[in-house]
């Protein structure tokens, strides 16, 4: 599985604009990104993190999700294009236009399930493109790994596959 081709309602890979006053790409901004599986395609949910873009002080650690990223989540049956619509919620269940207005950078996470829905899901393969506090946009693909202590760990720029 690989995430390729991400932008924003703003045309950047690596940050968006949030107003939630203003016009309606800012207001509810888009993060867009394709989930490519040629391998064994089966469903996915993906959630992306969101946090304030600040140039400096920025303390998350790899595999480390700063408890003060806002976050919005969904599910798709197959592989293909995704549109992850942002309202300002700090939360899915949040109230939307919550979160300050501001450059907000995001890291994308996807996870491949047989069944998403299933109470008794395995994760089947992973996928996450972060930012790094330099401002680097990353790929990491796990496989079967967990999270903690991944054997089969890949990484790379953004869209290019291991």
């Amino acid at each position: 599985m690989v995430v390729s081709d991400v932008f924003t309602s703003d045309g950047t890979v690596d940050y968006f604009k949030y107003d939630p006053d203003g016009d309606a790409g800012l207001e509810r901004p888009e993060i867009n990104f394709t989930i490519e599986d040629e391998a064994d395609a089966h469903e996915y949910e993906y959630i992306v993190y969101m946090r304030e873009s600040i140039p400096t002080g920025w303390t998350k650690s790899d595999w480390e999700i700063d408890e003060d990223a806002a976050y919005t989540t969904g599910q798709v049956t197959a592989p293909g294009s995704v549109e992850a619509e942002w309202n300002g919620a700090e939360t899915p269940k949040g109230d939307p236009d919550e979160m300050p207005a501001g450059v907000y950078t995001f890291d994308i996470f996807v996870k491949e399930y047989d069944d998403v829905d299933s109470p008794e899901r395995e994760r089947l393969d992973a996928w996450i493109i972060e930012v790094s506090e330099s401002g680097q946009a990353r790929y990491w693909g796990l496989g079967r790994a967990t999270i903690a202590g991944a054997d089969d760990l890949h990484c790379g720029s953004v869209g290019s596959p291991p």
